[in-house]
């Protein structure tokens, strides 16, 4: 067998182990797809019934920011200028609950799939049909579209002073990719460009709540390679959804109480804390990322650190691998580029460890019902004080319920969900969540042995601790696949001196024996005594 078959062979080998430890409905049940063409005929238009008792939105200007990464666009957006100098931002999101009814086929299982899995180059494992997805639930533009709409009116500091959630019509007067937005942005499209005052007014306000949110922080962006190109665009989305999110979650928790559903990731317990603090300090002074746990309760402004001698250090050791590229950066005066390459703790060792050790100490996100929680509702992943999502129901059942709960709030209607209920909707979202999780670290790690297979990959690995028995490496590329440490015994090394770690958190390893080469003359002997003698570069 040749080494591409072999290699083709494994690849197929772990996609069929993988497809058995995580096994995923890729088909949907004939049941569902009947009821879907019985409720609504391919090629026949949405009755007249689905448009009645909504808000005419349609002659104002909507638009679409069509997403790199999210299958099939759901959302619009609209934002306008009011006489009182507010700005009225819209958030509309396709209305779900017209499409999948409670207890329907097509309920029970995208309740089951609980929600859409992307990865990579694999198939879609859409939650919902594809017909659904790509064409009749889809926000496209110059067509009517029915929505779950959300309103702000929003100051000129940012400050909301009014939310009103809707049913709309909306019909989308034009589309915009990432690329375009983040032209406008940046004052590279030329002299005003379409919709260049719509784009700018939506920054200026996500700018400002970034700069809440985030406070000091909102310098540091995680990496994410499909949006690297477009870094403004895209934080232009996350903070507009993110808040609009937070609001929706708000607005919910003050009509049901019990009976919300909210994303929530705690803080670290307050010991281990302290003792990472304590830890990484003087690392932590250096990046923008890891500031957050030195907060000042109530501000994101200020970092309050202990008291210290003034020993920071003025310079900031980078891997030596990103080095030409910080200097393209540099000739090329890119400056959110070179600002990304120092700030991101992986490019930096002693941040990378810090980062690390800050990661494990902090709990996965989850789903969970108001009713478990009271104080603790915070999602730190945002930080934000409560949080759930409306803006993606073809992706996520919970989005759906949660546009239902919506729905009752403008209908001033009793909860359609016992507080059993969501317990059990949150539960099953979180448990889909993990699922898809670590299928997607599976179909990673697939990918990276595959490469190891045909060639080396230089990881850069960081010290993490150093006995007198081994060094404990940790590898931040990897360390979704890698979570476990590596340990090298340093006794298997032969070194001459002990091995510690320097101020920079180097190691240095010295060896004091010859190495001789094997080509050169072997050793002769004279005659007389039969005394060798010895040539010292063999």
């Amino acid at each position: 067998m040749s080494q591409c078959h072999f290699i083709l062979h494994r690849h197929v080998l772990f996609l069929q182990v993988i497809s058995i430890e995580y096994p995923l409905q890729m088909r949907f049940s004939a049941d569902a797809l009947t009821e879907l063409n019985s409720k609504f005929p391919e090629g026949q238009a949405l009755s007249r019934a689905a448009f009645a008792n909504r808000v005419n939105y349609k002659e104002r200007e909507t638009f679409i920011l069509k997403s790199p990464i999210v299958k099939g666009q759901n959302m619009a957006l609209s934002i306008e200028l009011l006489q009182d100098n507010n700005l009225l931002l819209g958030v509309h999101t396709i209305d779900m609950t017209y499409f999948v009814k409670p207890e329907s086929q097509l309920d029970n299982e995208s309740h089951d799939r609980a929600m859409t899995v992307t990865v990579d180059d694999q198939p879609v494992v859409s939650m919902l049909p594809e017909r659904m997805r790509n064409e009749l639930c889809a926000v496209r533009t110059n067509e009517e579209v029915i929505t779950i709409s959300v309103f702000l009116s929003v100051n000129q500091v940012g400050e909301v002073q009014k939310v009103q959630p809707a049913r709309c019509v909306i019909q989308p007067k034009f589309e915009l990719t990432y690329e375009d937005a983040e032209a406008i942005i940046c004052g590279k499209a030329g002299q005003s460009p379409p919709h260049m005052i719509q784009i700018l007014m939506l920054h200026r306000i996500a700018q400002m709540w970034r700069k809440k949110r985030l406070g000091i922080t909102a310098a540091y962006e995680e990496p994410c390679t499909t949006l690297k190109t477009t870094p403004n665009a895209y934080q232009l989305m996350e903070e507009v959804t993110a808040t609009v999110n937070c609001i929706v979650a708000q607005v919910l928790l003050e009509k049901y109480p019990d009976q919300t559903p909210l994303i929530r990731q705690l803080k670290p317990c307050e010991a281990a804390l302290n003792d990472w603090k304590d830890l990484h300090t003087q690392t932590a002074r250096n990046s923008v990322a890891l500031l957050w746990p030195f907060m000042d309760k109530g501000s994101n402004e200020n970092a309050m650190f202990p008291i210290t001698r003034d020993d920071q250090s003025e310079t900031v050791t980078l891997t030596h691998a990103l080095w030409e590229r910080l200097i393209a950066a540099i000739d090329e005066g890119h400056v959110d580029e070179i600002q990304q390459i120092v700030a991101t703790p992986d490019h930096v060792p002693l941040q990378g460890i810090a980062k690390l050790q800050l990661d494990e100490l902090t709990e996965t996100p989850r789903y969970v019902c108001s009713s478990e929680t009271d104080a603790d509702r915070y999602c730190k992943f945002l930080a934000m004080p409560i949080y759930i999502r409306f803006t993606m129901p073809l992706h996520n059942y919970i989005d759906i319920v949660v546009q239902r709960l919506l729905t009752t709030v403008i209908d001033n209607k009793k909860t359609p969900y016992s507080t059993a209920q969501i317990e059990d909707y949150t539960n099953h979202q979180t448990k889909a969540m993990l699922r898809a999780q670590r299928y997607g670290k599976a179909l990673q790690a697939k990918d990276i042995l595959a490469y190891l297979q045909c060639k080396p990959l230089t990881t850069h690995p960081y010290v993490q601790s150093l006995d007198g028995y081994a060094m404990r490496f940790r590898y931040p590329v990897l360390s979704d696949m890698l979570t476990d440490f590596g340990e090298l015994v340093i006794g298997h090394l032969g070194v001459t001196q002990d091995v510690t770690l320097d101020a920079s958190g180097s190691v240095q390893l010295l060896w004091q024996q010859r190495i001789y080469d094997a080509n050169e003359e072997k050793h002769t002997a004279t005659s007389d005594d039969d005394i060798a003698q010895l040539n010292p570069n063999r």
